[in-house]
């Protein structure tokens, strides 16, 4: 039984190196990793990660295509990595982490549903939130943000395993073929590190809006579309205003998070 990481980054030089250590450390040797017009400063942070582990195998993508081609990608790798010999993937983005209670390694857990054949583990999806509690010293947000929401988002993430002319929907949430669910599981989920400052909120919202465009129509009722017509409209108030209802939420929520960090030991 063999687990693949597959993502697809643009500009995460903060999150994708403890991210990736993060995922060796709970069992995964197989990466495949997507650039999508990604900074310098993120590959450097890859590579960093690949020439420290030695015993990983990083298998690397490029893609300068703007429009939004997110279950394309991870579709290519996911059939990469089975021809591989990986038979469970696991899509993630650089902004989440699998925590996984009662065992040690993904492994451990996924082997419970070895004998079957294929089908997907359906997690929730959680979001972290910084609070004025947090070590503001602590470069690592992924271990500086230790509250959560106490539900879940309403959209869940996936790990799959893996059967060849699979295919995702929008943002590898769901799978749109050979939709066999595995489990619905409480034992491990996806934690969410969202909304880590204006700027990044400004160039996520930006990047998304300009990569929807083409697949979708700048006449598109999807949110992201909207919030980049409001863009241009309105230019950056539209980001301000975000921004601040966001930093308003989590001052009046701060009560009802849980307090529910990340170990820390498994970014080392």
């Amino acid at each position: 039984m063999k687990p693949a990481y597959i993502t697809c980054i643009k500009d995460e030089e903060k999150l994708i190196f403890y991210n990736l250590i993060y995922y060796y450390n709970i069992g995964i040797r197989d990466f495949y990793i997507m650039y999508n017009n990604s900074n310098e400063a993120t590959k450097k942070q890859v590579e960093k990660f690949d020439i420290l582990k030695t015993d990983a195998r990083v298998f690397y993508h490029h893609d300068s295509d703007i429009a939004y081609r997110q279950p394309e990608r991870f579709k290519m790798m996911s059939e990469q990595a089975f021809s591989n010999g990986c038979n469970w993937i696991i899509p993630i983005d650089a902004d989440e982490i699998i925590k996984i209670k009662n065992y040690n390694t993904i492994q451990d857990y996924l082997s419970c549903f070895e004998p079957i054949d294929f089908g997907y583990i359906n997690c929730r999806w959680i979001d972290y939130q910084e609070t004025e509690k947090d070590d503001k010293t602590d470069d690592n947000i992924f271990t500086r943000w230790k509250y959560r929401n106490p539900a879940p988002r309403p959209q869940s993430k996936i790990i799959v395993k893996w059967s060849p002319g699979m295919r995702y929907g929008d943002g590898h949430h769901i799978l749109v073929t050979k939709r066999k669910k595995i489990a619905e599981t409480k034992i491990l989920y996806f934690g969410h590190f969202p909304n880590r400052s204006y700027e990044q909120i400004k160039d996520k919202m930006i990047t998304i809006g300009k990569a929807f465009i083409p697949v979708f129509g700048m006449n598109s009722t999807r949110p992201q579309v909207k919030k980049y017509r409001d863009f241009l409209k309105w230019g950056d108030m539209v980001f301000k205003d975000a921004w601040k209802k966001i930093q308003e939420s989590r001052k009046n929520n701060f009560k009802n998070f849980v307090f529910d960090p990340i170990d820390s030991e498994l970014f080392k």
